[in-house]
């Protein structure tokens, strides 16, 4: 065992205290032999004053071995929490200790217990004026110090892409998993007429004879309650599907077949309506096709129209309806082809251009992990998008904004409950392609939830933990599409810990003595 501070520096305090001792003694003799006193005086100085110089290298000396102690215990619990083998601590702990003061035989035990690691280190140096001194040539100063890793709940650099913990809790390090956002599903609804306040879908002007102009209700067609449904896929193409009628309840279901899916503005786009519209976080179809056919019973039984796109391509966004600017919708004209007339009799105008004008509402089921495996490999889940606005709703420029300045200012916690951000199909993830681009090959700290609530098709996700995501590759060409991320065990530094929490390889590393 290594000889302690304190024994070192109370043999130092006992000579100190009896050569005092003398020294006053002997200047109490006679005045017949101060010469000689003098001598021995100045000579009991001297070696005071050597005494003060080795006793002042022996508190250095603690110093950097307390600091070398500490160095090692820290670096130990670290390469414990990376997941390493109990040799490489020892041997990390070492390195930092000699690299920090330690002599390389002066590194006792590296003892690691559970979450902890406990580092002994030593160093053994000349002295100066102890050497006088039998058995006191040389002088060994030892310290100790311990570490230990906890969960984080609180990392300080976040970004606002989550992932469910069924795809995150039996991670394997080095092993890359797949993941898309989640099919965006939307719930379609109809717009309010800005001129003179309808509720429509389809306008078809003069379709039908009972139509007498544009203006005319016989050339407004509303959508039946619950039927519209527009559903994104991750290859850049979408599904419209529904029933639009007439005043007299008389009319078409439908299918739209959209295509080309693309945050660039295509020639001829946008589509600008009456209300003031921001298109700056517009996507686009630039292809569309469809047919509408007449319902049984009605009006139109055995009629079939084919529309393709006219003009502007079909645009969704925040005031993309054309007629409000405070709804998340989709617009676009379209030329309309009579292909089979209705067996009632009734003459529809061959062809002529409409309207298609809509509110679209979330409805994508996300209540857990699945995708559709749309990129490469065998193992594909989801992810989605966070709010970043304390709960005010995102946009896409926000969730760049976040990307390109990964932070925590939400002050997100384990158990806290997160509203989801802007809706992952579609555009969201083509305008983010660029920030994401640079996150490749770079660790970031990820949220993970564990639960899905949905409030009126608004989600929010409960937060189990965080995790180290290393992204490698993407691909957004078609809309949705998918990265390729990993996860790896990560030490940060925490702000708050709970022992409790999972910690999906993400640690906090601290001096516990």
């Amino acid at each position: 065992m290594y000889k302690s501070r304190e024994n070192s520096l109370r043999c130092y305090s006992m000579i100190y205290h009896d050569l005092r001792h003398h020294i006053i003694g002997l200047m109490k003799v006679e005045e017949g032999s101060s010469l000689v006193y003098l001598a021995i005086v100045l000579f009991a100085l001297i070696i005071m004053a050597g005494f003060a110089i080795d006793g002042s290298n022996a508190f250095r000396q603690n110093r950097t071995m307390q600091n070398a102690a500490d160095a090692a215990a820290l670096a130990g619990a670290r390469t414990l929490a990376l997941q390493q083998s109990n040799a490489q601590v020892a041997n990390d702990a070492t390195t930092l200790a000699t690299t920090n003061g330690a002599t390389s035989t002066g590194v006792g035990d590296i003892t690691i217990a559970g979450d902890e690691v406990q580092a002994d280190v030593a160093v053994e140096f000349d002295t100066y004026f102890a050497r006088l001194i039998p058995g006191w040539s040389k002088m060994t100063i030892g310290s100790s110090a311990a570490a230990k890793y906890e969960p984080v709940t609180l990392p300080p650099e976040v970004i606002p892409i989550a992932f469910h913990r069924q795809c995150v809790e039996n991670f394997t390090p080095g092993d890359p998993i797949t993941f898309t956002p989640p099919l965006k599903t939307y719930c379609s609804d109809d717009v309010e007429e800005y001129w003179n306040g309808i509720h429509f879908t389809f306008w078809l002007p003069t379709l039908d004879p009972l139509s007498t102009g544009g203006g005319s209700p016989y050339s407004y067609y509303s959508l039946v309650p619950d039927s519209g449904r527009l559903h994104e896929y991750d290859d850049g193409t979408a599904v419209w599907t529904g029933s639009v009628v007439n005043p007299d309840n008389e009319g078409f279901t439908f299918q739209v077949n959209l295509d080309g899916r693309t945050a660039n503005l295509p020639a001829g786009s946008p589509k600008f309506g009456p209300v003031i519209s921001d298109p700056d976080e517009w996507y686009y179809y630039t292809s569309l096709n469809g047919t509408l056919w007449g319902m049984p019973g009605g009006r139109y039984d055995g009629a079939e129209i084919s529309i393709t796109r006219y003009g502007p391509a079909f645009q969704i966004g925040v005031g993309a309806d054309y007629h409000e600017g405070n709804y998340h919708g989709g617009a676009s004209w379209f030329t309309w082809t009579v292909i089979t007339q209705p067996t009632t009799g009734v003459p529809l105008k061959p062809t002529r251009r409409g309207d298609i004008n809509t509110r679209l509402s979330d409805c994508t089921d996300t209540e857990g992990p699945g995708g559709n495996g749309g990129g490469p490999g065998t193992n594909s889940c989801e992810f989605v998008w966070l709010d970043v606005n304390n709960g005010n709703g995102s946009s896409a420029s926000d969730i760049e904004n976040a990307l390109q300045n990964p932070s925590n200012d939400n002050f997100w916690r384990v158990g806290d409950t997160v509203p989801g951000g802007p809706a992952s199909g579609g555009g969201i993830t083509i305008q983010v392609e660029s920030s994401l681009q640079d996150l490749i090959g770079e660790p970031y700290v990820v949220p993970v939830f564990g639960t899905v609530i949905d409030n009126n098709d608004e989600l929010s996700y409960i937060l189990d933990g965080f995790a180290q995501m290393e992204l490698q590759s993407l691909d957004f060409t078609n809309g949705p599409g998918w990265i390729v991320v990993e996860f790896q065990p990560g030490v940060v530094q925490a702000i708050e810990t709970d022992p409790n929490a999972d910690d999906f390889g993400l640690r906090d590393v601290y001096l516990i003595r």
